[in-house]
Formats: structure tokens, sequence, C-alpha cells
């Protein structure tokens, strides 16, 4: 299979290379591979049931692993269906995240927390010294969306219209696309 899987990515028939990885998702020899190959190259144009699925499985193969418990927390803050206590458990876990990993996606994370916990000003906190926004314009195109938004809240509306048009929203994968725009419709 992971021969199959192997020849089908060099000749880049990703249609059928991400149908076997779908097959194989609860083989136990495969399981890691799949959900990382499923994410690489499904993760752009997936529903977000989808994704947080993939990464609570990969989740399970690796606990302690800070970047994927990142990841996990940062796709169910996207869930519009959270409810408030629901929200409420994600800062505090996004919090305790953030106090040894200062990297921009836990600080990208740890805003979108506080922003869905109705806190603003801790968002801003939680981005960090964010006065060289334009360091923000390489970054992944749905954390500048989720940045404006912090900034807008903020009154930064400037600096917000600024960096928002660094990106297109096409640029943003479909889940953070739909998520992000049922959350801040502005």
């Amino acid at each position: 299979v992971l021969a199959t899987c192997r020849y089908l990515e060099e000749c880049g028939d990703i249609r059928s290379l991400c149908h076997i990885l779908e097959s194989v998702l609860d083989e136990p020899g495969l399981r890691r591979y799949a959900l990382e190959k499923l994410l690489q190259y499904r993760a752009s144009s997936a529903e977000l049931h989808e994704i947080r699925d993939w990464i609570s499985k990969l989740r399970k193969l690796h606990a302690e692993d800070p970047n994927l418990q990142n990841a996990e927390l940062y796709f169910e803050l996207l869930d519009p269906s959270a409810s408030k206590n629901k929200i409420s458990d994600l800062v505090d876990k996004t919090n305790r995240l953030l106090t040894d990993n200062k990297n921009r996606s836990f600080r990208i994370t740890a805003a979108l927390a506080h922003l869905r916990n109705q806190e603003p000003d801790k968002a801003l906190v939680a981005l960090g010294d964010i006065s060289d926004w334009r360091a923000w314009r390489g970054t992944r195109p749905a954390w500048v969306l989720i940045c404006t938004e912090v900034l807008r809240q903020n009154q930064d509306t400037q600096t917000a219209i600024r960096l928002e048009s660094s990106i297109t929203k096409d640029s943003i994968d479909l889940a953070e696309r739909k998520a992000l725009a049922t959350l801040f419709p502005d």
C-alpha cells in the first residue's frame, strides 16, 4: 500500500492517493502516514469536521505533541457551534500552551480563543508585539484575518485594513474561510 501511495504521489494523482489514504485510516501501521498525507493534500479543500477528525486521530498517536495540541485547539475554536462553556475551557487550554510556546501559531490560537470569549484586549496581548504588522504578510492567510479581527476589535482599524489588503479571501483554506466568515461576518 505504501509503495502504491508513493507512486501515486510521485505521479501527481492526488485524488487516487487520497482515496487510498481514506480507506486505510483504520490500519494501525498506516494510520499516521495516512493522516499526515490527508492533512497535507486535503486540508485546503476539506470541511472543518474532516480536519478536526484527522487531527484528533493524530493526537491520539502523539498525545504530548504541543503542535498537534495547538492545531486541535485552533480547529475546535473555529467551530461556530462551540458553546460558551466550551470556549471558556479552550481559553484555559490555549493559555497553558502559550506559557511554554511563544511562536506565532500558538499566539494566533490564543488570540482566537480570547476573541471567541469576547475578550479582544486579551486577544491583542496574546498576539504579542505586532508593531511591525508587515511581518504578518508572510503568514498563513487565515491567521492574518484573525489578526485583523483582533486589531479591529481593539479600534486599530487602519492597521487592520492595511494588513487585510495583503491577502485574498480565496487564498484561505475552505474550512477556515467558512468558519471565519461565520464567526466574524463583517
